[in-house]
C-alpha cells in the first residue's frame, strides 16, 4: 500500500500525522503497514470448494501419506563416507571393514603393541562417527512401465493389463524389506517381485499372494539376499492406488557398525605395524610332533607341539626351525578357519637331535591360512629358544609415502565400459569456432542444476576470454559458488592447447554433456558424476582453435611454454617463447593449477596432430615421463592405469563400432627418454606442484575412416577421455 498524504482503511480516512498503531488494537489510529503485512502473511487464502483444514490433500495424496510408516525417513545414501548426518553406503562401509576382516577371533596370547591412532584406524573411526542409522526407513521407487508385471521366478518383465512395475530399486543397504505384496485372484500367479545383483542379473523372487480379492495389498516382509543390489516390484495399475504401495527396509549398517569398536580392538590387541613382531604361543601336546605333510600329530619322544596359533594378521612368518637327524616327517603346518590342513614345511636335517638352527627360517603364509602349529624341543628349559615372528598384513593397507598423494577420499568406481549416451555427435566440424564451443558449454551450466559452474581465468593472445568449467557433485560444494569441500579426487582436463587439435575439445564437451544429461544411463557416468570433481579448460588455445594452427597469436607453442624451452627458434613449430609463462594462455591455465593445490591429476588432452590417426596404436596415445626418474611407487599406478586403459579400448571399441583392427591393440602407452622432460603442462604440474599429469592423445579420425571429424570419431574421443578418468580412479582408489 502506497501512502503519500493519507492512509485509507475500511473506508475511513486517517490523518498521517498520527503515530501508526503496531498492535492493531487502537480504534481511530492508522495501522502500521509492516505489522499489517506480517499478519496477513500468516493467513491462508480461501479456495472455492475447499475448507482450510479438511481437504487440503487429494485422495491419492492422503492415501499415500497414510501408507507411510510412522518414523519412516527418506535416507540419502552417501557413497563417499564423508557426509555427517547422512546414512553411509553399505558396500563402502563393508569394503572398509573387510580390509581388516582376517581377524575374527581373539587369541589367548598376542602382541600388546596396540595401534591406537593414525592411518587405517582413523579412517575407519571417521566412517563410524559420520554415519547415522535408523532401523527402519522408507525406500523410494518410481513406476517404470504400465501394463506389465515382474515374473517372480525369472525377474523378467511380462505383459499384464492390471499391473505396473517399479524401477530397479537400490536395496544394497537393507537386510530385509517390508512391502505391500499385491493380491491376485489367480491360484498360482506368475507375477510378484524379484532381486537382482549389481549387474541386474536375477537372483530370486517372491510370488504375489493368492486372494479372493482381485485388487489389494497385504504387508509382507522378506530377507534381502546377501548379493542383491536391486529389487523390482509388481504394483497395481490404477494410478489412484500407486500411493498405497510402500516399501520400507531394515538397514544392515547398524549391525556392522555396532561390531566396529570390538573388531578394531581385536586387531589392535593382536598385531603391531612393525615389520616383525614376536608371536606368543603355548604348548598343547608333549611327546608329540607335527607331521608337515598332513598337519596331524604323531608320537615323538624328543619334541612337543604348540597350540593352534592365530596367524591371520600376518603375511609371512620367521621361526626357529627344529633339527632332526634323518629325513623324517616332523615339521610345521598351516590350517584354515576350520583347522583343516593346508600345507607345511619339513624340519631341517642336522647333526643334533631336536636342536634348532641359528638362522631363522622364513615361510610365506597361504592366503586361506588362519592357524599354524610347530614342532619344538621337548626340554621345558629350552622352550624360550623357540622364536616366532610375523610380518603384518596391515602394512599393505597403510598409505605409501609420496609427494603426489593428495588428501582425497576415494569411493568405489564402477569398472564397466563407458559408452557415449548422446543421440547425436555432429554439433561440431573442422570450422567450429571457439565462441561456439563456449556457447555449448554455457548451455550445460544453465541446464545442470548447479552441477556445472563457470569461472573466468584470463584472456588469450587474441583477447578472447578464457574459462574453467567446474563439474562438482552438489554434495561436495560448500556455500561459496564453485568451491569444493570434503576432498573428492579432482581431475583437470585441458583440451586443445594445440589449436588445430579440435577433436580434443569436442570429445571433452560430449563427455561433459553425458555427465549432465545422461549420468543415470551408464554406471560409469553415475560413478563419475557422484564420486569425483572434474575441472575443464575447454580450449587452451582460442586463437589456434579458430585459425587451425598449433601456435597461439604470438607464434608460441603453448605446450612448450611451461618451463625452460629447448627450442629458441621462433620459426620452429615447437618454439616455446622467450621465457616460461610469457604467454597469456599459459598464465591463465597455470592459475587453475596454482589455485587448486589439491588437484589429483592433470590431463593434457591432444589429438596427435590435425589429421586422422595413421594406425590403431595412434587412436589413443598416453605419454608418460620416464618413471625411473620419478622413482615413486604411488605415481606408478598411473602407468598401471594406462596399461589397463589400452586393454579396455582394445576389447570394447571393436565390439561397439564393429572395427576390424587386424588383431592390433588400440592405443599405446609409452615412457619418455631417461632424464628428459619437455616443458609441458604435465611437466609443470608434476615437477613444480607435485600434481600427477601427462599427455593424453586422442584422434581426429580412425584409420578406417575416409576423413577427419566424423560423428563416430567425436563420440570415440568422448569415450576415450571418460574411460581414462575412470581407469585413473580405479588404479588409485586402493593405492
Amino acid at each position: 500500500m502506497n501512502v503519500i498524504d493519507k492512509i485509507k482503511l475500511d473506508g475511513t480516512t486517517y490523518d498521517v500525522g498520527k503515530t501508526p498503531d503496531t498492535t492493531l488494537g487502537i480504534s481511530g489510529s492508522p495501522a502500521d503497514a509492516a505489522k499489517v503485512g506480517t499478519e496477513l502473511n500468516k493467513k491462508v487464502d480461501k479456495v472455492t470448494g475447499k475448507g482450510l483444514s479438511t481437504e487440503d490433500f487429494t485422495t491419492v495424496e492422503k492415501t499415500k501419506l497414510a501408507g507411510i510408516a510412522e518414523g519412516a525417513t527418506n535416507i540419502v545414501i552417501d557413497p563417499t563416507l564423508t557426509q555427517s548426518g547422512q546414512a553411509a553406503d553399505a558396500k563402502m562401509v563393508g569394503d572398509a571393514l573387510d580390509s581388516i576382516k582376517p581377524v575374527d577371533s581373539v587369541p589367548t596370547q598376542g602382541s600388546t603393541n596396540a595401534v591406537s591412532s593414525g592411518g587405517v584406524w582413523d579412517e575407519i573411526r571417521n566412517i563410524a562417527s559420520a554415519t547415522t542409522l535408523q532401523e527402519q526407513s522408507s525406500v523410494l521407487f518410481t513406476i517404470a512401465e504400465i501394463g506389465k508385471s515382474i515374473r517372480f521366478s525369472t525377474g523378467e518383465e511380462q505383459k499384464y493389463s492390471t499391473t505396473s512395475i517399479t524401477n530397479y530399486v537400490p536395496v544394497s543397504m537393507y537386510v530385509e524389506l517390508t512391502y505391500k505384496r499385491i493380491l491376485s485372484i489367480q491360484s498360482a500367479p506368475t507375477h510378484g517381485m524379484a532381486f537382482y545383483d549389481a549387474d541386474k542379473v536375477y537372483i530370486s523372487g517372491q510370488r504375489s499372494y493368492t486372494s479372493t480379492e482381485s485388487v489389494g495389498y497385504s504387508d509382507y516382509t522378506i530377507s534381502v539376499p546377501e548379493n542383491a543390489s536391486y529389487a523390482r516390484f509388481t504394483v497395481l495399475n490404477d494410478e489412484e492406488t500407486y500411493g498405497v504401495f510402500t516399501i520400507s527396509g531394515k538397514t544392515i549398517l547398524k549391525g556392522m557398525l555396532d561390531a566396529y569398536d570390538e573388531r578394531v580392538d581385536r586387531v589392535e590387541s593382536l598385531v603391531s605395524l612393525e615389520d616383525n613382531i614376536s608371536i606368543d604361543f603355548s604348548i598343547l601336546e608333549t611327546g608329540k610332533s607335527i607331521q608337515y605333510s598332513t598337519g596331524n600329530t604323531m608320537s615323538n619322544s624328543y619334541s612337543n607341539t604348540t597350540d593352534y596359533i592365530d596367524i591371520s594378521a600376518f603375511d609371512a612368518l620367521k621361526y626357529k626351525r627344529i633339527k632332526q637327524v634323518d629325513s623324517g616327517t616332523t615339521g610345521m603346518a598351516f590350517y584354515d578357519v576350520n583347522k583343516s590342513y593346508i600345507s607345511g614345511q619339513r624340519a631341517g636335517i642336522g647333526q643334533e637331535q631336536a636342536g634348532y638352527f641359528d638362522e631363522l627360517a622364513e615361510i610365506k603364509i597361504p592366503a586361506n591360512a588362519l592357524y599354524a602349529r610347530f614342532t619344538i624341543k621337548k626340554d621345558t628349559e629350552t622352550y624360550g629358544e623357540f622364536y616366532l615372528s610375523g610380518t603384518s598384513k596391515l602394512n599393505a593397507l597403510l598409505p605409501k609415502e609420496s609427494i603426489y598423494r593428495k588428501n582425497v577420499l576415494f569411493a568405489t568406481m564402477s569398472p564397466e565400459w563407458y559408452k557415449g549416451q548422446g543421440e547425436t555427435y555432429s554439433d561440431f566440424t573442422s570450422n567450429t569456432t571457439y565462441e561456439e564451443v563456449i556457447t555449448a558449454w554455457d548451455a550445460l551450466v544453465e541446464n545442470s542444476k548447479g552441477y556445472v559452474t563457470k569461472e573466468t581465468i584470463g584472456a588469450s593472445s587474441d583477447n578472447k576470454i578464457m574459462y574453467c568449467y567446474k563439474l562438482i557433485p552438489l554434495r561436495y560444494r560448500n556455500n561459496t559458488a564453485g568451491a569444493i569441500t570434503n576432498n573428492p579426487p579432482t581431475f583437470l582436463i585441458v583440451a586443445s592447447q594445440h589449436g588445430f587439435e579440435k577433436s580434443a575439445a569436442y570429445g571433452t564437451y560430449y563427455f561433459a554433456r553425458d555427465l549432465v544429461y545422461n549420468f543415470d544411463k551408464n554406471p560409469v557416468l553415475n560413478s563419475l558424476r557422484t564420486k569425483c570433481a572434474i575441472y575443464v579448460v575447454p580450449v587452451g588455445n582460442p586463437y589456434g582453435f579458430d585459425n587451425k594452427t598449433r601456435k597461439n597469436a604470438n607464434g608460441v607453442d603453448l605446450n612448450r611454454n611451461w618451463g625452460p624451452s629447448d627450442d629458441d627458434d621462433p620459426s620452429s613449430a615447437y618454439y616455446g617463447g622467450a621465457e616460461p609463462f610469457d604467454q597469456p594462455e599459459t598464465q591463465a591455465m597455470k592459475s587453475v593449477i596454482d589455485g587448486n593445490p589439491n588437484l589429483f591429476f592433470v590431463v593434457d588432452y591432444h589429438t596427435n596432430g590435425q589429421y586422422k590417426a595413421d594406425s590403431w596404436a595412434n587412436v589413443n596415445w598416453i605419454s608418460y615421463p620416464y618413471l625411473a626418474d620419478i622413482n615413486d611407487e604411488y605415481y606408478n599406478h598411473a602407468y598401471i592405469a594406462g596399461q589397463f586403459h589400452i586393454s579396455d579400448l582394445s576389447e570394447n571399441l571393436p565390439l561397439e563400432y564393429d572395427l576390424d583392427t587386424n588383431g592390433e591393440s588400440i592405443g599405446t602407452a609409452t615412457q619418455g627418454a631417461p632424464g628428459f622432460s619437455r616443458p609441458t603442462i604435465g611437466y609443470y604440474s608434476r615437477a613444480q606442484k607435485n600434481i600427477m599429469g601427462f599427455t593424453f592423445e586422442g584422434n581426429n579420425g580412425l584409420p578406417s575412416e575416409e576423413s577427419a571429424y566424423s560423428s563416430i570419431e567425436q563420440k570415440i574421443n568422448s569415450e576415450l577421455i571418460g574411460n581414462w578418468i575412470k581407469n585413473l580412479y580405479l588404479a588409485f582408489q586402493n593405492a
